[in-house]
């Protein structure tokens, strides 16, 4: 279950990121089969689990591959599937989506905000709250905008206490 906000933000990613593809990417063979890298290539196409968290932190300074995983990228980092958050640089860590057109950029930050929020309130999320705002901090490349959103609330408070707790 999601926010209302959550919900909206991956309906937005999913409407101004779907069906983009980067047709000219040959990736790297040495990291990457072929066929894999065909995944890129071919709008409309999901990706397998396992090779969507590759792409997202084994080539994120490659702008046009980190274009083509929003859809999917989002939707797994918000449902608990992405196979990990909180270490590595995150694929939107490492390109300048502020620079991608306004509604995209738009799109991008709305969702990073969303999930933060959405985590923030849910008692039991997929990923640790820390791993999250790392996520999230680095994506942003800001904390505030985060720690603005950690508002009073008993289950932010428990996640506050658990995150301070985990710090000691």
């Amino acid at each position: 279950m999601t926010t209302p906000a959550l919900a909206g933000a991956l309906a937005d990613v999913e409407t101004l990121f779907n069906g983009f593809a980067s047709p000219a990417e040959t990736g790297c063979e040495r990291c990457f089969a072929p066929a894999e890298t065909a995944y890129l290539r071919t709008p409309y196409t999901r990706l397998p689990a396992d090779l969507l968290s590759r792409f997202v932190y084994k080539v994120p300074d490659h702008a046009a591959v980190v274009r083509r995983l929003p859809p999917q990228c989002a939707r797994a980092m918000a449902d608990g599937t992405l196979d990990r958050v909180g270490w590595g640089a995150h694929g939107l860590s490492r390109v300048d989506w502020r620079a991608w057109p306004a509604a995209q950029a738009a799109a991008v930050e709305a969702f990073v905000l969303a999930w933060w929020q959405d985590v923030l309130t849910t008692p039991d999320p997929p990923y640790l709250v820390e791993d999250v705002f790392e996520t999230c901090a680095s994506i942003l490349g800001a904390m505030a905008p985060l720690l603005d959103r950690w508002q009073a609330h008993p289950v932010a408070d428990a996640h506050l206490m658990g995150t301070a707790r985990s710090l000691l």
